[in-house]
């Protein structure tokens, strides 16, 4: 069995840039499920203009905001994960790979990739900053496993 964090622990060490997570190919029921997971699981934060503001039920009214800047901020096993809502298309998350200290942490980070790419039905994949054509790793919920993809 693949042990993902010995795989990935290297793609984390701190370069100066952000990660991002993507989950691509989406729609608003996508965006939904998304709103619906984050309520149920985790701890989170909505800000539109910077302030705390209440997370709308319907991502059309998130998507509906025009000239505001809007940002979700979940909070999994330490890491903090941030949403800006960029494309209905694709949910992207951004990280600090500062924030994943250990073996446990990037686990809780992992289960919950797990649980979003399980509820939507799409892969998931974990990239580094704004180039999700190069995953670092990706989860496959039909087959329930994870590829790794080493740098070169």
């Amino acid at each position: 069995m693949l042990n993902l964090w010995d795989q990935v622990r290297n793609d984390l060490i701190w370069d100066g840039s952000l990660r991002d997570i993507y989950v691509k190919g989406t729609t608003l029921d996508d965006w939904n499920q998304f709103l619906s997971v984050i309520r149920e699981t985790a701890q989170y934060q909505y800000f539109v203009d910077g302030q705390p503001t209440l997370l709308p039920s319907m991502a059309v009214n998130i998507f509906s905001i025009q000239e505001q800047t809007k940002l979700l901020s979940i909070w999994v096993g330490g890491v903090q994960l941030n949403c800006h809502f960029f494309a209905e298309k694709e949910i992207e998350l951004d990280l600090d790979p500062q924030q994943i200290t250990s073996e446990e942490s990037f686990n809780a980070l992992r289960q919950f990739m797990e649980q979003l790419a399980d509820a939507l039905q799409h892969l998931i994949l974990l990239t580094p900053e704004d180039l999700s054509e190069y995953p670092i790793a990706k989860y496959e919920p039909e087959l329930q496993c994870w590829h790794y993809f080493p740098a070169a």
